[in-house]
C-alpha cells in the first residue's frame, strides 16, 4: 500500500488522449493575460486556433496535450513582455 501511495502521477503517466482538471491551465492563461499576453498571440504561439484557447479557459477539463502545451508556453512567457504591435 505504501508503494502505491508513493506514486506521484504526472502528465507523462496519463494516456495521450486523457483529460485533466482545467484549473491549472486556466490559471496559467489568466496569469499571461494579466501581464498583457492576449489570447490571439497565445494561440498563435501554440499553433492552435483561437477557439481552442478559449475552450481551455471555459472547460472544467482539458486534453492533456493542451495542458502540457500551455504549461510549457507559460514557463517560457511568464517573465516576458508581450509584443506591442
Amino acid at each position: 500500500a505504501r508503494k502505491l501511495l508513493a506514486v506521484t502521477p504526472d502528465s507523462s503517466t496519463l494516456a495521450a488522449q486523457g483529460r485533466v482538471n482545467g484549473r491549472g491551465t486556466r490559471r496559467r492563461l489568466q496569469a499571461l493575460a494579466a501581464i498583457g499576453w492576449n489570447h490571439h498571440e497565445i494561440a498563435r504561439r501554440l499553433g492552435y486556433p483561437r477557439w481552442k484557447v478559449n475552450k481551455a479557459l471555459e472547460g472544467a477539463y482539458v486534453d492533456i496535450r493542451v495542458h502540457d502545451d500551455i504549461a510549457a508556453l507559460y514557463d517560457e512567457l511568464w517573465d516576458q513582455q508581450p509584443p506591442t504591435h
